[in-house]
């Protein structure tokens, strides 16, 4: 059946009011997208290497027990590296042990920050004295 003027009139008008609701909720919701502060970005941050909890033993025993598949060796691999510490250079240190692996690799033990970590020597370079040239 045909629409008269009038009917056909509205149902335009209705559809023209509807889009213009829809683009007033459109440009609304961007306003308030665009107010809402935006979280700021993570500084990154460089590690030189991770230390494992504890004295020269845990990394002497860490080292023996790599391939260790038992349930007990797996679940103390997983404690200690769990509970490893990421450091940071410059970050001064303070060796309270040494000792040797297994494969013959040096192993230190160190405060940092308060926590006791073992590491094999390698990895900690002591800071070079004040006035000293710097290593080439």
């Amino acid at each position: 059946m045909p629409l008269g003027r009038r009917e056909a009139t509205v149902r335009a008008e209705n559809g023209q009011s509807m889009t213009l609701f829809a683009l007033a909720a459109l440009l609304a919701a961007s306003a308030v997208a665009l107010a809402v502060p935006r979280p700021a970005r993570a500084a990154a941050v460089a590690y030189d290497f991770a230390a494992l909890p504890g004295p020269v033993d845990n990394c002497t025993w860490f080292d023996a027990h790599l391939n260790d598949r038992s349930e007990a060796a797996l679940a103390q691999l997983a404690s200690l590296l769990y509970n490893r510490a990421a450091l940071q250079a410059p970050t001064p240190i303070e060796v309270t042990q040494t000792g040797t692996s297994a494969q013959g690799a040096a192993i230190a033990a160190f405060r940092y920050r308060g926590r006791i970590l073992c590491a094999q020597s390698a990895a900690i370079t002591p800071a070079p004295p004040a006035g000293a040239p710097p290593a080439p």
